[in-house]
């Protein structure tokens, strides 16, 4: 990609397929998936797969965009869209602030908790296996810890991050 990019952000009940298609056709250089939830993914909702489905031809690079708060969800959810829906890269979110997502331990809450965070970048990591990049989504800031604090906590991730990219 050239950068700096444009890049559709994930938006619940906004970037479905059609819509996506249309900003790529607008230019848009790359497109997210609504949020998955990586319980349904684990659970086998087929609903929630299906809304991680995308066109290779119309919307590459796409990115599946997940959301949660168990590493083993997250690790199951990785395996699952690496191995068939294939995107070019999974996003974890840790920015989104809407109440029903930090209300189950979701989202924007993920950055004061540390632990649970570096556990889900690495069950993510674990389940991608080097297949497709890896980035996250976050805040700011929220209740105790800034962007930078929280950056500076998972510093030593960015390796296994850069070595999940596969290389060819």
């Amino acid at each position: 990609l050239k950068k700096p990019i444009i890049a559709l952000a994930p938006m619940a009940g906004i970037t479905d397929q059609p819509f996506r298609q249309i900003c790529k056709s607008y230019g848009a250089d790359a497109v997210y998936s609504e949020m998955a939830s990586t319980s349904a993914i684990f659970f086998n909702k087929k609903k929630t797969l299906g809304i991680t489905r995308f066109n290779s031809q119309k919307e590459s690079p796409y990115i599946v965009q997940l959301f949660g708060d168990k590493p083993e969800h997250f690790l199951v959810a990785a395996k699952v869209i690496t191995k068939q829906i294939r995107p070019d890269g999974i996003d974890i979110n840790f920015g989104c602030p809407a109440r029903k997502i930090i209300a189950c331990g979701s989202g924007a809450v993920l950055m004061d908790n540390i632990k649970l965070a570096r556990e889900i970048i690495e069950a993510v990591l674990e389940g991608v296996q080097g297949k497709i990049p890896v980035s996250i989504k976050i805040r700011a800031g929220v209740k105790k810890t800034t962007a930078l604090d929280f950056v500076k906590k998972i510093k030593d991730l960015p390796t296994l991050i850069r070595s999940s990219i596969p290389q060819d």
